[in-house]
């Protein structure tokens, strides 16, 4: 075998600080795709919230153009209703209780999207906050009572729970006035176009 001039020992030594610099490469190559890998979860999380709530909403269009805007006469079921349950006839209530039942699945897939982190509560609050609106109504409130059993325990508890946590605020009657034909006082100053 030829002499290079270096033992064994001197050998091991030197690739031994080789191995040292590699590891330590390694290691940091490890620690940077773990970072990179972190970043892309986190994107990724957030590109899910976002394609989640659009699709919700694109649902809920879809349901307001379904119940009303091709219907244009169920908006005035459905205002009479709110205002009172009872006083109407069964195919009036019948179709009050479709959209109702709509609106309940809608924001029973919004709460279990929030319970399974697809979308914050921040999205889900307002629809909670719209929906406990229209069954704290006069009208709302008589069909929740009567229809609840047959909805979710997921929803029925989310919705019992925030009506009693807001049973001070409006319901949606009071808020929107104008939309039930409920005359409101004119304030001084109010603009009327004639």
């Amino acid at each position: 075998m030829p002499e290079c001039g270096y033992t064994t020992e001197e050998i091991y030594n030197e690739l031994g600080c080789y191995r040292g610099y590699w590891g330590n490469c390694r290691a940091l190559g490890v620690i940077a795709t773990l970072l990179f890998l972190g970043l892309q979860i986190r994107q990724n999380a957030r590109a899910t919230i976002t394609a989640t709530f659009d699709a919700i909403l694109a649902e809920w269009r879809q349901l307001e153009r379904n119940s009303f805007i091709e219907h244009p006469e169920n908006i005035s079921v459905f205002a009479e209703e709110l205002k009172d349950f009872d006083n109407l006839s069964l195919n009036e209530q019948r179709l009050f209780n479709f959209v109702m039942n709509q609106y309940a699945l809608f924001i029973e897939n919004m709460i279990q999207q929030h319970q399974h982190a697809n979308i914050q509560y921040s999205q889900l609050a307002p629809w909670l906050n719209y929906y406990s609106m229209l069954i704290r109504a006069p009208g709302g409130s008589v069909w929740w009572n009567q229809y609840k059993v047959v909805l979710s325990r997921t929803l029925t508890e989310m919705m019992d729970k925030h009506r009693s946590e807001n049973e001070a605020r409006p319901d949606i009657t009071a808020v929107l006035p104008y939309f039930f034909g409920i005359d409101s006082q004119q304030e001084k100053g109010d603009v009327v176009s004639s």
